[in-house]
């Protein structure tokens, strides 16, 4: 008895998933018009709402090609739908090749290949017996594309294909004309065959797996492409990058008059044709907008820039972003590789018993931190408040003193004055083996005098700005700038008095980098890193905006490392955040609008008095501000406004109660310290007992240490601008928001006081909000400083956040 042929070798069988094999099997029922022309095998399968066109490549014996129009088809690779034809075909021909073998006696064995005298040919077989006319061709899966130099025709491919309208709109735009009777697409001329096939090859063979014809590829074996070169130069700490074509002999005249002439091709003498890629030109154009800043020299199709070791990894980021063949060499990776890739940083020899006790976050940040200064550069750790940027800061300045040669070293910290406290007891707390110097008070200038060569020196912006001969005259070999909003302005004394500064490595700590605008940013960078953002003063306003917009954020991202509580500490608790709303009572609401009407009316007199946009900004800030103050406790505006009508206080009151009776503890916070001793005067005819920091609390941690260790006080009045950072309160699990601002980052520093690692409770941020008025108005404003910090850190869209006059204006409207 003659044994039926063999089927298709089925071993690749084995590498396919259980879960794939059982959705192709339960698929194969669909499939229709499935026919076998060797040695692909085709058809359709329908897939709940969607029909796929399949071919199965069968010619490997263990690594079969598959085309299908799904997602995992389209790279070519087994996907359910091949399987599940491969099954409607070939199950019923196993099945009866398996029954004729235990009929004949023969133990299954491995499928022979090759035919034998039992055997009919497997073509054969197949063409004659099993194989009618196939209803899905291959050109219904690829473009095919035939001709020469003097023209080429191209047949799309199906409908269904997802190149098909790609390559048909490619065509239209390349000037092809379709022959409807043979539905070929037609282009002639060498002038245009060479131009379509320079502009378009790449996206023809990488994305659309065209076909060519033996003619055609013969054609295309006479054509060199012009290949991109990137070829890299040590020079000291400095490395020069030149980004090229490859032009096969063709000179740079003979480039640029080509292009100039239309023409994406030169002809060489011999009679070659070089093909100047549009898209490789496009890329070194990109690669000059980019990192073009310091460019030494270059045409256009040539791109030569030195690069600092500050500029490495935003460089490499961008090469690899544009694929341009980009290999840096072992230095280059050295540099930029861990700040790109955080895993490989390498652990700082910060002394054990330190570095166990912190989080593995925070572990990541001493390494940063210690790589950063290995490699001579700065950084900027954008943390969330309350996810330790201080601990990650000493155990950085643990691993500097640790070292044999630490015993002349100097480092400066430089902290708002309300944190010097704080600081100089978080530095005894987790490395008491660094001395440690606090220059501030009135008996600074006497201990001046006796010199001070090792450990840490702690003073405040405006210590430092008062005396900045005597910390200008030293060199130090580090330092920390915390909560660095304080110079966002360049142009401030605090700002240029750090600057001006000598340190071999420089810091900033500060959750909030951006307060208003871009500037803040780039005022940061310029003691961070100073020369390493180009100088944008030569741009108009509007090409500096853009530049910012595009480029900004690359060339800083590396040199900021932000970590958001979500991310590291998922056992914190969440935070709710919700508004408030409450309504002016009749005498309130006729206060408002009097005042309100007085604004305008004196804007307006300014304004028709010629006075400039400075005095205006002036005059519109102070009447926002009755407005506000108006808004948040009347009788700071008015002092006989009966107490019973302010609708902001009637609100706290039921706030407060409603927290008792939960057993929540509240912290409230305000800008105004008038608004304070007001509701401290309220809080004491309640009998209610309560803590407070303002401007002239001298203890302020002494303060916050009452009240975490007292459940018996169950409100914290709190200053905005005393203790908005810096503090831990995580006694309190209710933060009160009592008159909002434009600046939501403040806010968010605030509330960050009781939401913090230690807490154990959800805590609830509150906006107490008046409906109708300015601070309704304040919201919008809000959302847009809000866009302004992702954009950071998300890449958002940016926009300029400043507070203009019209907006102001607005807000009175």
């Amino acid at each position: 008895m003659k044994i039926p042929p063999q089927i298709p070798d089925s071993e690749w069988l084995e590498s396919v998933s259980p879960t794939t094999l059982r959705e192709a099997k339960s698929l194969a029922d669909s499939a229709s018009n499935v026919v076998w022309n060797f040695p692909v095998l085709s058809g359709k399968v329908s897939d709940g709402a969607r029909n796929f066109l399949v071919s199965l490549d069968l010619r490997s014996r263990t690594f079969p090609r598959a085309d299908c129009l799904c997602e995992i088809g389209r790279s070519r690779k087994i996907c359910r739908h091949a399987l599940a034809i491969y099954f409607a075909y070939f199950a019923p021909l196993l099945k009866a090749a398996e029954a004729a073998r235990q009929l004949a006696g023969i133990s299954p064995k491995k499928p022979d290949v090759s035919p034998s005298e039992n055997s009919i040919p497997r073509k054969h077989f197949f063409a004659e017996n099993f194989a009618p006319k196939p209803a899905f061709p291959q050109e219904c899966f690829r473009a095919q594309i035939d001709g020469g130099a003097e023209g080429i025709s191209l047949i799309l491919p199906s409908r269904e294909s997802p190149c098909y309208e790609p390559i048909r709109d490619v065509l239209k735009a390349s000037g092809f004309v379709l022959d409807v009777r043979s539905r070929r697409w037609f282009l002639r001329g060498e002038h245009n065959v060479l131009n379509f096939i320079s502009a378009h090859r790449d996206f023809l063979e990488k994305e659309c797996r065209a076909e060519y014809s033996p003619k055609f590829r013969h054609f295309l074996r006479g054509l060199k492409t012009a290949k991109l070169l990137c070829e890299t130069k040590e020079e000291g700490e400095n490395f020069d990058l030149t980004v090229r074509l490859e032009t096969h002999g063709v000179s740079e005249k003979e480039i640029s008059s080509a292009l100039a002439h239309g023409r994406r091709y030169v002809r060489r003498g011999n009679g070659k044709i070089v093909l100047l890629s549009e898209a490789r030109l496009h890329k070194i154009s990109a690669l000059r907008e980019r990192l073009g800043h310091g460019e030494i020299s270059g045409t256009e199709n040539a791109f030569r820039r030195r690069f600092s070791r500050a500029e490495l990894p935003s460089a490499e980021a961008a090469l690899e972003e544009l694929a341009v063949g980009f290999v840096p060499p072992e230095t280059w990776r050295e540099r930029s590789g861990a700040l790109r890739d955080l895993s490989k940083l390498e652990k700082p020899p910060v002394p054990e018993k330190l570095f166990s006790r912190l989080r593995a976050y925070q572990q990541i940040g001493a390494a940063w931190f210690w790589h950063l200064h290995k490699n001579g550069l700065g950084g900027l750790l954008a943390d969330e408040m309350g996810l330790g940027k201080t601990v990650q800061a000493i155990a950085y300045l643990a691993a500097v003193f640790s070292e044999e040669t630490a015993d002349s070293r100097l480092a400066l910290l430089v902290v708002p004055a309300g944190l010097i406290e704080n600081w100089r007891r978080e530095l005894a707390r987790f490395a008491p083996e660094i001395p440690v110097r606090v220059h501030h008070g009135q008996k600074r200038s006497a201990e001046a005098k006796n010199l001070f060569l090792h450990g840490i020196v702690l003073t405040s912006y405006s210590t430092l700005a008062i005396d900045s001969d005597f910390f200008s005259a030293r060199d130090w070999h580090t330092i920390f700038a915390d909560e660095a909003q304080q110079i966002k302005n360049r142009r401030s004394r605090n700002a240029r008095s750090l600057k001006d500064l000598r340190a071999g490595t420089r810091f900033v700590l500060t959750g909030t980098p951006i307060e208003n605008s871009h500037e803040d940013l780039r005022s940061l960078f310029e003691f961070l890193m100073p020369g390493f953002l180009p100088n944008s003063k030569s741009l108009s306003l509007a090409a500096k905006r853009e530049w910012e917009r595009e480029n900004l954020k690359k060339l800083v991202a590396p040199y900021i490392l932000r970590r958001t509580k979500s991310a590291v500490a998922p056992e914190l608790p969440p935070r709710i955040e919700q508004t408030v709303w409450c309504r002016f009572g009749d005498a309130q609401a006729k206060l408002y609008e009097d005042w309100k009407t007085r604004s305008r009316e004196e804007i307006f007199k300014l304004e028709m008095a010629g006075a400039s946009d400075a005095h205006l900004r002036i005059a519109a800030f102070s009447q926002l501000l009755r407005l506000r103050q108006i808004c948040t406790e009347p009788r700071v505006v008015s002092a006989d406004f009966p107490e019973t009508e302010s609708a902001k206080l009637r609100a706290f009151r039921e706030l407060l109660d409603q927290a008792q009776a939960a057993g929540s503890r509240m912290l409230v916070f305000s800008q105004f310290v008038s608004v304070l001793d007001f509701l401290a005067e309220a809080l004491r005819a309640d009998g209610i007992p309560f803590c407070r920091i303002d401007g002239s609390t001298r203890e302020r941690s002494r303060e916050c240490d009452r009240f975490n260790a007292s459940p018996e006080i169950p409100v914290f009045l709190i200053s905005l601008k005393a203790g908005g950072l810096g503090l831990n309160i995580t006694g309190a699990d209710t933060v009160l928001h009592y008159d909002p601002w434009w600046n939501p980052a403040a806010e968010a520093q605030a509330t960050d006081r009781a939401h913090r690692i230690g807490q154990t409770k959800t805590v609830t941020a509150i906006k107490l909000v008046v409906a109708d008025s300015v601070e309704e108005r304040v919201l919008t404003l809000q959302r847009e400083k809000r866009r302004l910090l992702e954009e950071l850190f998300e890449a958002s869209e940016p926009g300029n956040a400043k507070i203009s006059l019209a907006e102001i204006k607005e807000l009175l409207a």
